[in-house]
This record gives structure tokens, C-alpha cells and sequence, in this order.
């Protein structure tokens, strides 16, 4: 415990080399469910920031670069600032992209596998587009939800949330069958496609980097399947772009020593959730970085 707390004083004290941004979803007009909308900015706040990021003097740069300074002992400082996005949302490419080609603005989209085969679900989209058009829901678990209001469509995602966010795919899935939701159409009016991400490769200013197979607590599984995680997920993303994938990011920032250990034997760099600005004296594969809404 004792050296835990020395190294992170060694490191919060240590000079700070870049602001990390870690951004998910870019729309027109944020979600009124609060849980939804703090990963959320709309095209002008995104715009705003990039602006107000300039006038102060920051430089824009890559993942790659950001590497290349954790790493140089003889670097004398300056204002940086990285943006990522995290998950492979379809916005990143049709609302985010045109404005940070715009601005010049080097950027990491990290991108999940299973988001990007319609394998995983959004539920938590699909449960409020069924808050906002509805007065009240009924579950198939028996629970019926007053949604009449702002606040009380808050309230519902916020409980419905609290019970079933850690359950199987299955399960979710159940609790909807009351209700024509088409996954598989969600999933591509949310999420990038292979043609959108390769596109994005190709133009010098994105990085691809992985966001893992699965999007779940990366930690909680063997270490074979952490491995199975991290590499399979590099390779697939390597056969769409036909680039080398040096970058990665944890789902929900869930790391442990042994995930760390095998990001290093794989990857350049790996970023965690939060953490703040990213100092010198960090392992460059526990990248910290903060959320900006």
C-alpha cells in the first residue's frame, strides 16, 4: 500500500505533458437522460473546445506523438492536448470527423469489436428512446416505470440501470420483449461500420486504436481471455485499415497489473478512464484522461 501511495505522488508531482480528452458521442442535440447525455457534446461544443484549446497556445497531437513524448527524456515541455474517442460510434464519423478535419486536429478513435459486428446491444439507448416516447413502461420483469416527466424518465433509466447494467446480453434482451426493438438496426444507426472506420485510416490526421473485443471489465476474466482480448482485437482492426494498431483503451478504464503486463507486450500505449491530465512520470500504458461534456 505504502509504495502505491509513493507512486502516486511521484506521479501527480511529476510536470504534466498532455490534456488526454476522452469524448464518446458527438449529436445534434443531447439525450434528456442525464446518464446518457454526460457522454455526450454536440458539434459545437466539440468545435468550441478545439477553439478555445488553440487560443491558449496548445498543440493538437497524435497518440503516436503523445508516446514520443512520455518517452524523451530531453523534451522541454508545452500545452498539448489529445482527443479520444472511445466505443466506434457512427457520429464520430459523420459529425466529429468534417469539424477536426476542419481544425487540422490530430484524433484516436478507439474502436470495439463486438459495436462494430452488431454483437453487443445498446440498451441504454433503446431503453430511453422507449422513456422519452412513452408515460409509463412495463418490463418483462414485472416492474412498471412512470415516465410522464423529465425527471421521472430519469428516475426509471437511473433504477432500471442500477439493476440490470452488469447483466448477460440475454437478459436485457428479455426485459425489452414487450417492445419491437430491432437490434441489429439500432446497432447501425449507432455504430460505425468497416468501411467507416478504414475510411477514417486513411486520412493522416485519426488514429485507430482498440477498444477490446467485448466491452466489458476486462480484468474480471482469465488471463488468457484478456489476451485473447487484446490481441484478437488489434489483428481485426489491423485487416480493416491494413495498418499496424499501436494504441489501446480499457473498456470502462478496467485494468489490473496482469492487463497492463499484456498491453505492454502488444501495444505502444494504453489509456485508462480517468486520472486527469497525463504526467511525465505515468506508465504509458495507464494513460490518464478526463471526460469533457
Amino acid at each position: 500500500m505504502f509504495e502505491k501511495v509513493r507512486k502516486y505522488i511521484r506521479i501527480k508531482t511529476s510536470r504534466a505533458v498532455c490534456d488526454a480528452i476522452m469524448l464518446h458521442r458527438v449529436r445534434k442535440v443531447r439525450s434528456v437522460i442525464e446518464s446518457n447525455a454526460v457522454y455526450e457534446i454536440t458539434p459545437e461544443r466539440l468545435e468550441e473546445i478545439i477553439i478555445k484549446y488553440k487560443k491558449r497556445g496548445y498543440e493538437f497531437i497524435s497518440a503516436d506523438r503523445l508516446a514520443e513524448l512520455m518517452t524523451d527524456k530531453d523534451d522541454k515541455g508545452g500545452r498539448h492536448v489529445c482527443l479520444t474517442f472511445d466505443d466506434g460510434y457512427r457520429d464520430n464519423f459523420e459529425l466529429a470527423f468534417p469539424i477536426l478535419k476542419k481544425h487540422s486536429c490530430p484524433f484516436v478513435v478507439f474502436v470495439n469489436i463486438e459495436n462494430l459486428n452488431r454483437e453487443s446491444i445498446q440498451w441504454r439507448y433503446a431503453l430511453e428512446n422507449l422513456l422519452v416516447a412513452n408515460d409509463h413502461i412495463t418490463l418483462s420483469d414485472g416492474m412498471i416505470y412512470s415516465c410522464a416527466s423529465i425527471s421521472e424518465k430519469n428516475k426509471a433509466f437511473l433504477e432500471i440501470n442500477k439493476l440490470y447494467s452488469n447483466s448477460d446480453i440475454s437478459i436485457i434482451k428479455g426485459l425489452f420483449t414487450s417492445y419491437d426493438i430491432d437490434w441489429v438496426k439500432q446497432a447501425d444507426e449507432l455504430m460505425m461500420t468497416a468501411e467507416m472506420v478504414r475510411e477514417m485510416s486513411e486520412d493522416e490526421l485519426c488514429t485507430i486504436g482498440s477498444h477490446a473485443v467485448r466491452h466489458c471489465g476486462i480484468a474480471r476474466l482469465s488471463e488468457e481471455e484478456q489476451k485473447k482480448e487484446l490481441l484478437c482485437s488489434r489483428q481485426i482492426l489491423e485487416e480493416i485499415t491494413g495498418k499496424e494498431i499501436h494504441h489501446f483503451a480499457y473498456p470502462f478504464g478496467n485494468h489490473s497489473d496482469t492487463t497492463t503486463s499484456i498491453a505492454k507486450q502488444i501495444y505502444k500505449t494504453a489509456f485508462i478512464a480517468r486520472g486527469g491530465k497525463v504526467r511525465k512520470n505515468e506508465d504509458i500504458h495507464e494513460l490518464t484522461r478526463f471526460i469533457l461534456n
